[in-house]
């Protein structure tokens, strides 16, 4: 998400109470969860939140926003991901022949309700790893499709969730982390910022009722000199003024609708702006 630019906190125990203040939650692998977080998390999603989620460690979150149980894993400890036809798109182009390799074993789901859209099923390998058969000696390739759901999307009450047997949000590789933005924009979501900052550049926004203020990090230097100006546009509503701290040197801006635009100067480690209303 960082390195998208993608907005984005940590919504820890004492904060169930508070999540219609976040557009998208990103729920991953959850376990022993209690009755009241998970409660939490149903009620989010009702309300008209979306909820990204993955595994099938916690049955009863499960059960209660997809309407279906975990009947058990899979065996093998390598499975794939294989989108479904006209579905490739969201996966960064990988298809059923050539499906997203997972370590681990994954969740069986049972009979899904009608109204559940399946965007991947799952695929296992030839053989079982560190049994006496095997196909091939130095990995384990996709070989057998199976009708398991792997990614399901559905609608909960006003909001809508979206389900991943297998860890996507784990995955270094950037073609994992573009498919979990996909998935999300799937369902509607849109990030708060814009910005033609490199991948290196680390954006935040802390926002009160008279300003937004927006730090700009850089988090290596690979190379020598400042990283060149760059575009930042933040949804953030009406703005009348943006300085530069702690100088206070005003900052030219557009707006275009909600969104304020201004360009950001070379980069050598850190500056701050404000958005003053």
């Amino acid at each position: 998400m960082l390195e998208r630019h993608i907005l984005c906190g940590v919504a820890g125990h004492g904060q169930m109470k508070s999540l219609s203040r976040y557009p998208a939650l990103i729920a991953p692998m959850l376990r022993c969860l209690s009755d009241e977080e998970r409660a939490a998390l149903v009620d989010y999603v009702t309300a008209g939140g979306r909820l990204y989620f993955s595994g099938g460690e916690d049955g009863a979150l499960v059960e209660a926003l997809l309407g279906t149980r975990v009947t058990g894993f899979t065996g093998e400890t390598v499975t794939y991901l294989a989108p479904e036809s006209g579905r490739e798109a969201l996966f960064a182009d990988f298809n059923a022949d050539y499906p997203l390799p997972f370590d681990g074993d994954a969740p069986i789901l049972g009979r899904l309700p009608d109204d559940t859209q399946v965007l991947a099923r799952i695929k296992l390998p030839y053989t079982i790893q560190n049994t006496p058969r095997y196909a091939s000696i130095h990995s384990n390739p996709p070989g057998v499709m199976t009708d398991w759901p792997a990614v399901v999307r559905r609608r909960v009450g006003r909001g809508e969730v979206i389900w991943s047997a297998q860890p996507i949000e784990k995955e270094r590789q950037a073609v994992y982390g573009e498919t979990l933005c996909r998935l999300l924009a799937l369902m509607g979501f849109e990030s708060r910022l814009h910005t033609g900052a490199p991948r290196i550049v680390e954006l935040t926004a802390f926002e009160d009722e008279n300003a937004v203020r927006v730090n700009i990090a850089r988090l290596n230097s690979d190379f020598e000199g400042a990283l060149p100006a760059f575009s930042v546009s933040l949804r953030c509503g009406d703005i009348r003024e943006v300085v530069r701290l702690p100088e206070g040197e005003r900052v030219p801006f557009e707006r275009d609708g909600d969104e304020t635009c201004f360009t950001a100067r070379a980069l050598d480690l850190f500056d701050m702006y404000e958005l003053r209303r």
